[in-house]
């Protein structure tokens, strides 16, 4: 009687065109950038492009709208020296490593849409530059310091135009929020105020802001604050926000606090409630779920040439002696 009753239900589900089985087996697409592996989602197969080295640490990295390039940073282990943190940049197949800036301070880093420019926010320096990797030409954004206190995360809009952050308002009572700006530094806006201190991530079609309180559960919120619900309510440690290329999807690196070494990368779906563990076993501090472009970005050397003019300063460009080879490794073969 059991048998007869799963064939039923097999029959069911698969001959029932209203049935919502697209929903229940939404397969994920793309490829999760874990500092510099990158994992196949359809495959599972992983590639490093890099491998790692004895004097330091391949932390945060982002693979390029084009796919062609990632901009990673690297941590040195020998804390002594006057500069740690190192912004290098390395073509998807493992040659051609250079490195762009060298600092002892934490680094916000992101691509333009066409690939051609990498914003970056460095404590030491009070704007946001704009470089150029192939030939170091430097843009500088001013923050208005009496409106914006600190920031952090940074999107490069759709558009081209724009810059959009989370940062906190100047004032011994100033409050984090989200904000943009254009190139120029003009027209700052604030786009809306988290309800507490929280870390979060700007959805790619900039309508949705993930956002982690004290609590640590997830909540979503419209990028114009009007209205915020909560997404995901566990009993975990959740931070390390990261969003699907399609905006469906908001993921987090997920662990309980006693096993702070342990962790889980799981993404749940914002419209169906959809959830999935990513074949992903390594600590991270940041993940990039990348796909193909499926548009035409838009130009930004015209528009940072348009509103910025000619570049304001030039960095010098070090090439790594000997680029890593990548190399292969097949990834777990379940479902996640």
């Amino acid at each position: 009687m059991k048998k007869f009753y799963l064939i039923f239900l097999l029959i069911l589900i698969f001959s029932v065109p209203a049935f919502p089985r697209g929903k229940l087996f939404q397969k994920l697409e793309g490829k999760i950038v874990n500092s510099t592996r990158i994992t196949d989602l359809e495959t599972y197969e992983s590639k490093l492009i890099r491998k790692p080295k004895q004097d330091g640490t391949d932390w945060i990295g982002f693979l390029s709208p084009d796919g062609k390039r990632m901009v990673f940073r690297y941590g040195l282990e020998d804390k002594s020296k006057e500069q740690d943190n190192e912004l290098r940049i390395i073509d998807s197949g493992g040659k051609n490593e250079k490195i762009l800036i060298k600092t002892k301070f934490l680094l916000h880093f992101r691509w333009s849409p066409d690939s051609k420019f990498i914003i970056v926010d460095t404590a030491d320096v009070p704007e946001i530059r704009i470089i150029n990797p192939d030939n170091g030409d430097v843009w500088k954004i001013e923050i208005p310091r009496d409106k914006i206190d600190s920031y952090g995360t940074l999107h490069w809009s759709k558009d081209g135009k724009r810059i959009i952050f989370l940062g906190w308002t100047a004032g011994k009572n100033g409050v984090p929020g989200v904000f943009q700006i254009d190139l120029d530094g003009k027209n700052l806006k604030q786009l809306a105020l988290f309800p507490e201190p929280s870390s979060g991530a700007i959805s790619p079609d900039e309508k949705w802001v993930a956002f982690v309180p004290g609590d640590d559960d997830i909540y979503l919120m419209d990028i114009e604050g009007k209205s915020y619900r909560r997404l995901w309510k566990t009993k975990k440690f959740e931070h390390a926000l990261f969003w699907s290329p399609d905006s469906k999807w908001i993921g987090a690196q997920m662990r309980t606090r006693d096993t702070m070494h342990l962790s889980e990368f799981v993404v749940r779906n914002i419209e169906t409630g959809a959830r999935k563990q990513l074949p992903i076993y390594e600590l991270s501090f940041q993940l990039q779920w990348w796909a193909p472009q499926t548009e035409t970005p838009p130009d930004c050397e015209t528009i940072v040439r348009e509103m910025l003019g000619p570049p304001s300063g030039k960095i010098e460009i070090i090439p790594v002696e000997s680029s890593a080879e990548s190399s292969s490794a097949n990834g777990s073969t379940g479902s996640p």
